[in-house]
């Protein structure tokens, strides 16, 4: 998950105003039209936009919260442990690892790659103790999308914010951790989506939901 506050160079602890400060700060060189650098303003303003609206700034805290909290098993029955795991959209395309704690036992989870939101990951007779282990996967998007089902199929929406001046330029975006290179042509208003077929998060082992990206024009 992408540190905003590093982007930005503040602390957890600063205020609005410090944010505020530091994004004008970073305009005065970064801004393409001074000759920056598209792909870096781009989350220069993803940065700024989140953490500077208070509800958002909030939500973004709480995911990465959630996704660097310890874990532990509910034991359902003398021989099943039920748990639920958190991982960001990059780690849901290339598969990842947690550790569990049960007791006094650290039980480490492997789970695959390409693996679908609130997928069930099943071990049964770990390590030969008798035990079935069930954890619920949930993944975790990025404060700059958003995740919905919509007749049975996920779609997940990329808000890309730019300025009226980085119109028609190809831009590199990472909302799962993958590059995709997109052009917003001239003339888009704000609030444009797009539609990137098969981009989103895998909703199977071989099918992936699509990606919409949805423009926020700055003046």
């Amino acid at each position: 998950m992408i540190n905003y506050y590093k982007i930005l160079g503040v602390s957890r602890d600063d205020g609005a105003e410090r944010i505020r400060s530091r994004f004008r700060e970073l305009s005065k060189s970064m801004h393409p039209d001074v000759g920056g650098d598209n792909d870096k303003y781009v989350l220069v303003l993803e940065a700024y936009h989140t953490l500077i609206d208070e509800e958002s700034r909030k939500a973004y805290d709480k995911r990465f919260s959630v996704l660097s909290a310890s874990i532990s098993a509910r034991p359902i029955s003398t021989n099943r442990l039920d748990t639920d795991i958190y991982i960001s959209v990059e780690e849901s395309l290339l598969g990842c690892s947690r550790e569990i704690e049960y007791g006094r036992s650290i039980i480490r989870i492997s789970v695959p790659k390409r693996i679908a939101d609130n997928s069930v990951v099943e071990i049964k007779d770990y390590k030969g103790l008798g035990i079935d282990i069930f954890a619920t996967v949930h993944i975790v998007v990025p404060p700059s999308c958003e995740l919905r089902k919509y007749r049975n199929r996920y779609e997940l929406i990329y808000n890309l914010y730019m300025t009226r001046s980085m119109l028609g330029r190809q831009i590199r975006i990472s909302p799962l951790g993958e590059d995709i290179f997109v052009t917003i042509p001239n003339g888009t208003n704000n609030g444009k989506m797009f539609k990137l077929k098969n981009k989103g998060c895998f909703i199977s082992e071989t099918a992936r939901a699509d990606l919409y990206v949805r423009t926020f024009l700055m003046d």
